[in-house]
């Protein structure tokens, strides 16, 4: 459907709707602010070109005020006397706010869940942010004052991108939409591209291109009509992780199941829904928990696995649904397979991801009939600490670090002053370790794709701009948890979680028309395992400490006891197999080396077998990915619709 024009007013707001609207909760939301109405281009209609495939694709609507243009697709706004809004996403707790709204006198129309964010808006104003939960993105145009508000959900489920130029301020639920503006240079951030090859993707509020930010989690952006910018938090994970519940184990464990029952119960829909099962305890509970809300046969299981190399997740998720009674659906990746519509997976996902699983969310969308729910256990392993990677066996301090760390006091002493009369660097460098946890700074190195090392050697151009002692410094606040188990889960929770699971996860389920739940990441349920007591140090039979516990009569002991490793060799097999060899190959003609950003001499090392290729899989996947990602996002005009075209002639 084409994008009706319309003529900005001038003091009024005026707005057009392409049809009529049923509720559905995944849209796509941006806007554009302009210096004054004259400056008005209609860069709102390749926005919501671009976001179409998100919701119900015959909707969309838009709204002008003044200098400003703000739009929905697949969904509706809200408006009153005191402006418009709309949101991407959900409430969890929409039947309490509108209770309470009601009895403070408002008159609701359709009590929508855009409605209620607009008059909880108009009757609390900023602090309207207290009174909502939920999985959203919003924004909020005050016709009144001509103020924009822009708001991420605390956990960060979904994603506002923004940008800000002398001419514009432009955000969008996603970044490809951004770009389809052509007002965005598509130029590539050397920081950002420094951070994905370290981490394997783009953590907080940083992107793969030069200007365009994202929103915190947790956060809300204010623009006023003259463009100045305020960006706020309005929700604080780490007070949280710095508070202990002090109630005995066994209370724990009765507050959690009862708020794991209630806030699953709570998400289930009146539409068809189904659980993703992966084989961890995580999804495992939530399929369980599912069943004290409606009985087995109203939902279906979906599990995917990689033929050959995680088989056993997938005998696991037989066991769930076998012992639940789950009708289980499945799908094998077979190395001939394996690449199947990865172009299109890369498009979709807006940033580059190193993670391999990506292909896995992706074919797990796909098994879901469209217009379903599809409930995971998505934060599980990081709020309840159920990953291995948490483990004394899997975080033990290197030794060069130990040593490190034992002279520490000496240096400071003796060492550090002496440092002063010949040069700061050095210095800074020492004084950087000394503020750095060991364990904390170990385990961002043995979760990395490359090592600094290994980075120099591979991009010379960008390795410096990215310093494991300055990220870790810009996550500061971790300095005040006390223990060590707890600041690694706040890490991965402000980081990896959302910046790559998650961001995976809604970008495949969206790319399919699907919306997803989880309820470890509603606001009460983080809030009550935030607070959590953690020790030190962890064993492998202290993870998942409350889902074992609960879970001990309902699954095999071998099931729950199940270890969930870190597989550091996974996929390699594949780079024969899989055909990934001759796609490796191709990167030193590529565009990364062309431009600089890779260097030909390593590639070209790392090419010169079958097995150097293995053992340099998680390095050339992460730049295969990422050459992929350039020239659909840099060398080439962003299209509104996801590229038909082979890898091979995307990189020929």
């Amino acid at each position: 459907m084409s994008f009706r024009s319309f003529v900005p007013s001038f003091g009024h707001g005026h707005d057009f709707v392409f049809t009529n609207y049923y509720e559905d909760p995944m849209c796509g939301i941006g806007g554009v602010v302009y210096p004054d109405p004259s400056k008005i281009t209609y860069l709102l209609q390749p926005i919501l070109e671009t976001l179409n495939h998100r919701g119900n694709r015959a909707l969309r609507e838009a709204y002008s005020y003044k200098s400003t243009e703000v739009g929905i697709t697949g969904g509706k706004m809200a408006r009153s006397s005191i402006g418009v809004a709309a949101i991407d996403g959900f409430l969890d707790n929409s039947s309490a706010l509108k209770e309470t709204l009601e009895k403070r006198g408002y008159q609701l129309t359709d009590g929508s869940d855009a409605e209620l964010v607009l008059f909880a808006y108009e009757a609390w104003g900023d602090e309207f942010l207290q009174h909502i939960e939920g999985s959203l993105a919003i924004f909020l145009l005050d016709t009144r004052s001509g103020e924009l508000i822009l708001v991420r959900d605390r956990i960060g489920k979904c994603s506002l991108y923004w940008f800000q130029s002398p001419q514009y301020f432009i955000f969008a639920t996603e970044l490809k939409a951004i770009l389809a503006t052509g007002a965005v240079p598509q130029t590539y951030s050397p920081d950002g591209l420094a951070h994905y090859l370290f981490l394997g993707y783009h953590p907080q509020d940083i992107t793969p291109i030069k200007g365009v930010n994202k929103l915190l989690p947790g956060h809300y952006l204010k623009i006023n009509a003259d463009q100045s910018i305020k960006i706020k938090s309005y929700w604080s994970l780490s007070a949280l992780c710095r508070k202990d519940l002090t109630d005995p184990k066994n209370i724990l464990v009765q507050k959690f199941d009862a708020l794991l029952t209630q806030k699953t119960c709570q998400q289930v829909p009146d539409a068809p829904f189904g659980c993703a099962i992966s084989g961890g305890l995580g999804s495992a509970s939530v399929a369980y928990y599912l069943q004290k809300c409606v009985s087995s046969d109203k939902y279906q299981a979906y599990s995917v696995a990689f033929q050959g190399e995680n088989m056993d997740d997938m005998q696991a998720a037989e066991t769930v649904s076998q012992s639940l009674h789950i009708q289980q659906h499945t799908d094998i990746i077979t190395p001939s397979d394996f690449l199947k519509d990865f172009v299109k997976i890369v498009w979709y996902m807006d940033e580059p991801l190193a993670d391999p699983n990506v292909i896995a969310s992706w074919r797990l969308a796909g098994l879901v009939p469209a217009n379903e729910v599809v409930f995971s256990g998505m934060g599980s392993d990081e709020f309840l600490a159920g990953h291995s990677r948490y483990t004394i066996a899997e975080r033990e301090i290197s030794y060069p670090e130990k040593l490190f760390q034992a002279v520490m006091p000496i240096m400071k002493k003796f060492i550090l002053p002496f440092l002063h009369a010949f040069g700061s660097s050095q210095t800074f460098d020492i004084l950087q370790r000394t503020r750095i946890n060991p364990v904390q700074y170990e385990y961002l190195k043995k979760n990395a794709i490359f090592s600094q090392k290994e980075l120099q050697a591979a991009t010379p151009r960008i390795a410096s701009l990215f310093d494991p002692h300055l990220y870790l410094h810009r996550l500061y606040k971790m300095s005040s948890i006390k223990s060590t188990i707890a600041s690694l889960k706040y890490l991965d929770i402000k980081t990896k979680l959302v910046d790559s699971f998650i961001l995976q996860y809604e970008r495949a389920m969206s790319a399919h028309g699907l919306l997803w739940k989880s309820p470890f990441l509603t606001r009460e349920m983080s809030e009550f395992l935030a607070q959590l007591p953690e020790p030190d140090r962890l064993t492998e039979e202290d993870t998942f400490f409350l889902l074992k516990t609960l879970l001990k009569d309902k699954f095999p002991s071998s099931f729950l006891y199940r270890p969930k490793r870190t597989r550091k060799d996974f996929l390699k097999q594949w780079v024969e197999t899989g055909h990934l060899s001759r796609y490796f190959e191709m990167l030193p003609k590529g565009t990364l080396v062309e431009a600089g950003i890779v260097s030909e001499k390593w590639l070209k090392e790392q090419l010169k077998s079958v097995e150097q290729q293995q053992k340099s899989f998680r390095q050339l996947w992460s730049i295969f990915v990422l050459e992929l990602w350039f020239r659909m996002y840099i060398n080439n005009p962003m299209t509104s619709k996801a590229p038909e075209i082979s890898i091979e002639e995307l990189l020929s």
